[in-house]
């Protein structure tokens, strides 16, 4: 995170238990994430593995656009639209993506030009490696109904009201994750 911006407008910085690079949200991040036995699913628990399963799951809700996976980046015409983290345990994985549906360029700009960067970004700048999921989806329900008709295509899915699942973050469970103070 780039320590001069912060003037501008104060941010909260969150560290992810599953590691991964920085980025920054707000409400038009979508975020997908898999917690998945591998063994059920004969994916063993490897970055690659899980980045080619991802894959085959995301094709279909970006059929047409150019979609690749490049670099462990989702990727559309040459622009990055979703940075990924995993988590590894045994035969245990999680996957989270961030879905960038729309940003803010400004917002952007408290980000300092990562060390280590994949080749295809060829050192271009945030505005110009990245990509709004906005110009190619008239909403960010659309972008979700089509992932949700891809995962039934591999899953039999049970819908679930958020408030019937909320009782279970109050049990006790390990929490990795932690706010940062900027």
């Amino acid at each position: 995170i780039n320590q001069i911006s912060f003037s501008k407008k104060p941010v909260p910085v969150i560290r992810r238990f599953s590691g991964g690079g920085t980025v920054f949200i707000n409400e038009e991040t979508v975020f997908v994430s898999f917690i998945c036995n591998g063994d059920e699913l004969n994916i063993p628990s490897y970055p690659q593995n899980i980045f080619l399963w991802t894959e085959k799951i995301y094709k279909p809700v970006f059929e047409g656009f150019h979609f690749t996976l490049q670099e462990n980046d989702y990727v559309i015409n040459d622009k990055k639209f979703g940075g990924n983290a995993q988590y590894l345990r045994k035969n245990r994985w999680l996957h989270h993506t961030s879905l960038l549906f729309d940003y803010d360029r400004a917002e952007m700009e408290y980000l300092n030009f990562p060390e280590k960067v994949p080749k295809y970004r060829q050192l271009r700048s945030h505005a110009d490696f990245l990509c709004k999921l906005r110009d190619y989806f008239s909403s960010k329900e659309t972008l979700q109904e089509k992932i949700e008709v891809s995962l039934k295509q591999e899953f039999h899915l049970i819908a679930t009201n958020p408030k019937e699942i909320e009782n279970l973050l109050e049990k006790p469970h390990r929490r990795a994750t932690t706010l940062i103070n900027p």
